[in-house]
């Protein structure tokens, strides 16, 4: 019987089944560690496209608060016809809105 790795004849009798066995379980281990770190980027990309997308409809978003509050501001200020009055207004209300949701967020982690 001669051995994958050479042309050397492989020991028969308990040292070879020994032999043999341990390559086995070294490929089993290789198998498991290839299996593991496909697995680990899978995650890893998942996680990643997951990310982008969260940033990227938090850019939208945020885009989309911003033009809102240039409208309303400008509204404001051709209606009340004080320079300034507009953007003060919506930045104010703004604020508000975020300070309230900050007081809202800390009270229920106090729970």
């Amino acid at each position: 019987m001669s051995s994958d790795t050479g042309g050397e004849p492989e020991a028969s009798g308990p040292l070879g089944h020994l032999r043999r066995a341990l390559r086995h379980a070294e490929d089993a281990v290789r198998c498991y560690l290839a299996l593991f770190a496909a697995e680990a980027q899978r995650r890893v990309s998942a996680a990643v496209v997951q990310a982008v997308w969260a940033l990227l409809l938090a850019g939208l978003g945020l885009l989309g608060v911003v033009l809102i509050a240039v409208g309303l501001a400008t509204y404001v200020e051709s209606r009340t016809a004080t320079p300034g009055a507009g953007p003060f207004a919506i930045g104010a209300a703004l604020i508000a809105a975020v300070l309230v949701v900050l007081l809202v967020r800390r009270s229920g982690r106090r729970q």
